[in-house]
């Protein structure tokens, strides 16, 4: 029964992506992508939410919306830090992660 929970949201993620996307709405657009990375990370698709939340962060930067722009790195940035340091461990030292993780105010260094 949840599986089919899933299914239907990210169909429904997946409508609303393509409804915004061919309206032009890019701060809906960044919405919908957020939503759709805190979907994906709660359902364990990590590599994917970060994709989401990359592309919220993008959209919402290039439309002005700086608060969802901040979320989305926010929420990058924590979905990094609870995947662990050790599965990190090649990842974290790249300069995205570094500049992720000062935006949210981490140090995954440590």
């Amino acid at each position: 029964a949840a599986a089919g929970r899933i299914d239907d949201a990210r169909r429904a993620v997946d409508r609303a992506r393509s409804l915004a996307s061919a309206a032009g709405d890019g701060a809906t657009l960044a919405r919908i992508e957020l939503t759709s990375g805190n979907l994906l990370a709660l359902h364990g698709s990590a590599e994917a939410a970060v994709d989401a939340f990359r592309r919220a962060a993008e959209q919402a930067g290039a439309t002005g919306e700086r608060a969802l722009r901040a979320k989305a790195l926010l929420n990058q940035a924590r979905l990094a830090q609870s995947l662990g340091r050790n599965r990190l461990q090649t990842r974290h030292d790249s300069p995205l992660a570094q500049l992720l993780a000062r935006r949210a105010g981490l140090n995954l260094a440590a």
